[in-house]
């Protein structure tokens, strides 16, 4: 069993590192991506040492829109996406590697998930139902924390871009880089830390502030995933016109890639994952609306069929993304077969 609650902590975060290092073409060490995989669980600890005295000073606070308000974003999205800033910043940009705009995202998603990683294996070791947690988890927090990480690693990226000859635009890019996914983070949480602090109260909760709660939470994770989707492609066009810029006189980077056998395995990688997650997360957020919910009440009242909805937007986008990768990969190599 602990075995098993390893691989559902683990593989959500795997996927999404291999397909992030897979699309701007491997050209990040190993060294470097396992490493602030590594910092970013380490940063999990120190996030918690920051939220335990700021959350039991946060609860003190009677009235329950601010106390959620306070919990959201000063008591869990500001420390820990600040934790995740400083061993991005501090740590990862420092490596040799770090040449592109592009890498410093790839760099962030790596530390975001090497904390979701770890922060998933707590949950799950707690967890009277690890199954349904690992699941619930794979499809909200995990993509959660790659949205806040592709936001960070946007702004820290066109900071690089820019540095050379707008170093007053750089610093916004920064301070940016902190404020967009801890301002996000918090939009994730509020709803359900109003959701937990209705269902404390002495009464039931009325469904239609329940209902109201999780549309606002479905509306931010789509929003959310929208603009980290399009801030992903936005820097990979900006890095490719800037690899492409002869003028600046940097030297080359180094494209690593893959061997010539394993292309075609990758691509079909990419189209059967791409394919399977897309598939089977526009099941699960339909499924509440062509049958009953299964579950028992306080399930069903806490995570109706909207929430399943919401719940699968991101892992649908990232199937779909990868599924298109793998796509390009396979006309790619095929244009390269005819071509010889």
């Amino acid at each position: 069993m602990s075995l098993a609650i390893a691989i559902a902590a683990v593989i959500p975060g795997l996927l999404l590192l291999v397909y992030f290092n897979a699309r701007q073409d491997y050209h990040l060490s190993a060294e470097i991506v396992w490493t602030s995989v590594l910092l970013g669980a380490a940063t999990s600890i120190l996030a918690v040492a920051v939220e335990l005295p700021l959350d039991l000073a946060i609860r003190q606070i009677d009235d329950r829109l601010a106390q959620s308000l306070w919990r959201a974003f000063l008591g869990t999205g500001l420390p820990e996406e600040a934790c995740k800033y400083l061993m991005v910043v501090w740590i990862a940009l420092r490596h040799e590697d770090y040449e592109r705009p592009v890498d410093a995202l790839v760099l962030s998603v790596a530390v975001a998930l090497g904390f979701a990683t770890f922060e998933n294996l707590l949950y799950l070791v707690k967890s009277d139902d690890w199954g349904r947690t690992a699941a619930a988890r794979a499809m909200t927090a995990v993509p959660s924390h790659v949205i806040n990480a592709m936001l960070m690693g946007y702004f820290l990226g066109l900071a690089h871009l820019v540095s050379r000859w707008a170093p007053r635009r750089a610093a916004l890019f920064r301070v940016l880089a902190l404020a967009a996914p801890t301002l996000n983070h918090g939009a994730y949480d509020l709803p359900l830390f109003l959701i937990d602090t209705l269902n404390q109260g002495s009464q039931p909760p009325p469904e239609a502030a329940l209902l109201h709660l999780i549309l606002g939470f479905a509306l931010i994770i789509g929003v959310g995933s929208l603009l980290a989707l399009a801030a992903w492609y936005d820097l990979l066009e900006r890095d490719a016109a800037d690899a492409a810029d002869t003028t600046a006189g940097r030297p080359a980077f180094t494209i690593r890639g893959l061997p010539a056998p394993l292309r075609r395995l990758e691509a079909g990688f990419w189209l059967l994952v791409g394919g399977l997650l897309t598939l089977g997360s526009l099941a699960v957020g339909l499924e509440g609306f062509v049958s009953p919910v299964r579950s028992g009440p306080e399930w069903a009242r806490l995570f109706p069929q909207y929430f399943m909805l919401a719940s699968a937007i991101l892992p649908c986008l990232f199937g779909l993304a990868m599924f298109g990768h793998g796509l390009g990969r396979w006309r790619t190599r095929r244009r390269n077969g005819a071509a010889t």
